[in-house]
């Protein structure tokens, strides 16, 4: 047996589409409540993330300012090559245009040797014959075909009897290894002093021999006095500079 039931027969009313309406009406609001809910969530998520980017933006530049000299950001930097005489120059990209004013505090130098000939020390001025051999140690460098050699850094003189200081620093003045010998003439005495002529740590070790040809000559000043030997000679200081020894003859100054 089938039943069909239909609201508001025989009243004359139309219940089943009042119904309908309540129905639909219900549905509507409660959808409502869910989108503006979902909606919600949905800009509080995107909100999450936008927080969540700016607070890595923000660590991110904690870090940068945590660095050596973050907040420098005009930082320029100086070099010399030792092939190029002048300055060279670089600053970071977000360096503005300013003035900067360079100070040289310190000059390259080179190794050199001084020493003090008084006539109060008996000095007459006038040297046996001999010969004086100045080596300023091995030097590297590249060939023709791109190969690295080493070469000895050496020239000798001989010296004649009775000649003179001055004599002697003309004829050491005349090497190809770029030495300069120079002498100073005071109411004491001379002040004899050779320069390696290279500037830069280690590019010389000089030492210098000198053979008298004979040892026993009592009649003239010993050209023994230019013997200078960087390991007997020197020493190094307690900040680690090396200077003359103190039973050394010659004032020592480092490259």
């Amino acid at each position: 047996m089938t039943t069909i039931t239909n609201a508001g027969v025989g009243s004359g009313n139309d219940f089943e589409s009042i119904i309908q309406a309540m129905l639909s009406t219900k549905k509507s609001n409660l959808t409502n409540r869910v989108t503006k809910a979902k909606a919600k969530c949905e800009i509080e998520r995107d909100g999450v993330k936008k927080l969540k980017s700016a607070l890595n933006t923000f660590q991110t530049a904690c870090e940068e300012m945590c660095k050596a000299n973050a907040m420098n950001t005009h930082k320029v930097t100086t070099s010399q090559s030792k092939d190029y005489e002048a300055f060279k120059i670089t600053q970071k990209e977000d360096c503005s245009n300013t003035n900067f004013d360079i100070t040289v505090t310190q000059l390259a130098r080179s190794e050199a040797v001084t020493q003090k000939f008084n006539t109060a020390d008996g000095f007459n001025n006038s040297f046996g014959a001999g010969r004086i051999t100045i080596d300023l140690g091995p030097e590297t460098y590249t060939n023709d075909r791109g190969e690295e050699e080493t070469r000895e850094r050496k020239f000798e003189v001989e010296i004649c009897e009775g000649d003179t200081i001055e004599l002697v620093r003309k004829r050491l003045n005349k090497n190809d290894l770029g030495i300069n010998v120079n002498l100073i003439k005071t109411s004491s005495g001379y002040t004899f002093s050779i320069d390696g002529g290279t500037t830069g740590a280690d590019t010389t070790n000089m030492k210098i021999t000198a053979e008298p040809a004979n040892p026993s000559d009592s009649t003239h000043d010993s050209i023994s006095l230019f013997n200078f030997d960087r390991s007997s000679d020197t020493e190094v200081n307690a900040q680690g500079e090396r200077v003359s020894s103190s039973g050394s003859k010659w004032t020592y100054r480092e490259a």
